[in-house]
């Protein structure tokens, strides 16, 4: 019958139709589509079970590519170093306050070596050679210059800048000023510690401004004396005319 209709020319569906009604064996038919539909339902399971399969690994594969793409840092703590610090990277919006600088304190001004000697650093002591005199002698007076500084310096230790003077009580009685006044400036270099000192004998007779006048002898009494530098002045000794 097959191959009859196809020497016929009749239509595919007739060929398919007469194909699939025709059963060759020798049990029933229905025997055979059983086993036919047996097979078919084994390969649309076997099927269903290969596309499972495939579409899992798919989904895990690309949760597994998602999950890197969007966590890339947790990869690269993982693969650093445990104790790698992390640097923030400075905002470009917003620009770091300066942080304030302290005022610069004023440096100490050090006098250079061999300039002027400062008044501390200048120690005037007198002394006389007696304590106690007759009236109309000598007394040899001494005055001690001294540089107490770290430093060497200078000082004018002129007749201008130097005297030497007596009192008694609140009266004037002598002064190295008062017979020579005037005179040259003396600027003389002190190295630390060292000490110039000046030995001046006192007529004993008392005198005033230009030494004017007559110069009476000083009379019996308790008389001061005390050294001047400008102005530093020493500590005042006392000594006594009998």
């Amino acid at each position: 019958m097959l191959a009859r209709r196809a020497a016929n020319g009749c239509g595919s569906r007739g060929v398919t139709v007469e194909f699939v009604q025709t059963i060759v064996g020798p049990l029933p038919p229905a025997v055979y589509w059983r086993r036919r539909l047996a097979l078919l339902g084994i390969l649309v399971l076997v099927f269903v079970v290969v596309r499972a399969c495939a579409g899992g690994d798919t989904s895990t594969a690309g949760s597994a590519k998602a999950a890197k793409t969007k966590h890339p840092s947790a990869q690269l703590g993982a693969a650093g170093p445990p104790h790698t610090p992390l640097v923030a990277s400075p905002s470009s919006s917003a620009e770091p306050s300066p942080s304030p600088r302290p005022s610069p304190k004023p440096a100490a001004v050090a006098l250079p070596a061999g300039g002027l000697c400062t008044d501390a650093e200048i120690q005037l002591t007198v002394a006389t050679d007696a304590p106690t005199y007759h009236v109309g002698a000598k007394p040899k007076l001494t005055m001690k210059l001294s540089n107490i500084g770290a430093r060497p310096c200078r000082r004018d230790l002129g007749a201008p800048a130097t005297e030497l003077i007596i009192t008694s009580g609140t009266a004037h009685t002598w002064s190295t000023d008062d017979c020579e006044p005037g005179g040259a400036p003396a600027i003389t270099l002190l190295q630390p510690r060292e000490t110039r000192t000046f030995v001046i004998p006192w007529s004993g007779r008392r005198s005033v401004a230009k030494c004017a006048g007559s110069r009476p002898a000083a009379a019996a009494g308790t008389y001061r004396l005390q050294a001047r530098l400008g102005t530093v002045r020493s500590e005042i000794t006392v000594f006594h005319l009998t």
